[in-house]
This record gives C-alpha cells, structure tokens and sequence, in this order.
C-alpha cells in the first residue's frame, strides 16, 4: 500500500498494526507494555515508528506498574522522544489563506455544509476519515460547484442563440437548456 496513500496514513496503518499485536498487554497509543507485577519499573525505547520523525537520538520510557495499573510514562512522550512536528509559520498562514480564499471564492451552501461536515473537528484522523456524511457532502458540493459552471455554459449559449435567430426561435431552446444545465 506504500505510496498510494499520504506517508501520515502510512504511519497511522503502522501503528494500529501495533496496536492489533499488542493483544493482552497494555497498549497506550504508542508503545506495547508487557505484563508486570505490582512494584516493577519497565523501560522501553522510543518506538521504531517515530526514527523518521525524530531530532533527537531515541531515549526510554519508563513505566511504573503499581496494584492501580500502570503510572504514566516518564520522562513523557515528547521529551524522551522528540519528534519535528511543528508545522512552519508560513506553511500554516498559506493553508488558512487558501481555505478562506476558496471558501470566499465558492460561497455557496453547498461550501459551507461541506466544510463544516469536514471540519467539525480539529484532530480529525484523515486516513480512516469515512463518514456517510462526509461523502455526501462532498458528492452534493461537487454536484453544486459543477452545476454553477455547467450554467455558465448554458447561458453563453443562450446568449448565442439570441443573438443568431429571433425572438421565437430562442424561446423554444430555453426549456432544452434549463434542462440540460441541471442535468
């Protein structure tokens, strides 16, 4: 499946991988923790996955299993772990400027139900992101988007038709085209 979808899905199909290996252990959305006795200290390595992202040689996490379950992880995730996730300044000003020029630009309902079915959440996970909502959205905004062109084109021609035959010629056409214009 490699390089047909985004490397970010590649690293989201790895880790639930992980996840599904895990089995009966204590799985914690990033490493797999065997079973231990009430009392012991494990310690783990930062998990393979994150190499690719890392600034930083791999440090360990340590976990203390007490009668309660496990501790949380120490040193945390990110300062044992250190990853080059921050998104530049510029990159993030760009995105925001294209979303608002689109959304300005297409200003249609259809825009606006699709954006917000898409972006009810800040941390959507894009790669398993599959709703029916989602889809029809997105099906009913292209079918909109494709319309208003479609329009464009039906009264270029009805324009034209005015203009090469007369009035009662143009009238006959009119029905044909409104039909054809949201077909």
């Amino acid at each position: 499946v490699a390089g047909n979808v985004h490397p970010e899905c590649d690293f989201m199909v790895e880790l639930k991988k992980k996840e599904a290996e895990c089995c009966k252990r204590t799985w914690d959305k990033l490493l797999c923790w065997p079973e231990a006795d009430a009392g012991e200290i494990l310690a783990l390595p930062c998990p393979n996955i994150l190499f690719h992202f890392m600034k930083e040689p791999a440090g360990m996490i340590k976990r203390n299993c007490t009668k309660k379950g496990w501790s949380d992880p120490f040193p945390p995730y990110h300062v044992a772990c250190p990853v080059e996730d921050e998104i530049p300044l510029e990159e993030q000003s760009y995105f925001s400027t294209i979303k608002i020029i689109y959304t300005v630009g297409y200003s249609a309902i259809a825009i606006f139900i699709k954006d917000a079915v898409l972006f009810q959440e800040e941390g959507i996970d894009h790669c398993s992101f599959s709703t029916t909502q989602c889809k029809i959205s997105v099906v009913f905004c292209h079918y909109f988007m494709m319309t208003n062109f479609m329009w464009l084109l039906v009264e270029a021609l009805y324009l034209n038709f005015l203009l090469l035959s007369s009035l009662s010629h143009g009238r006959r056409y009119f029905w044909w085209l409104v039909l054809f214009g949201w077909g």
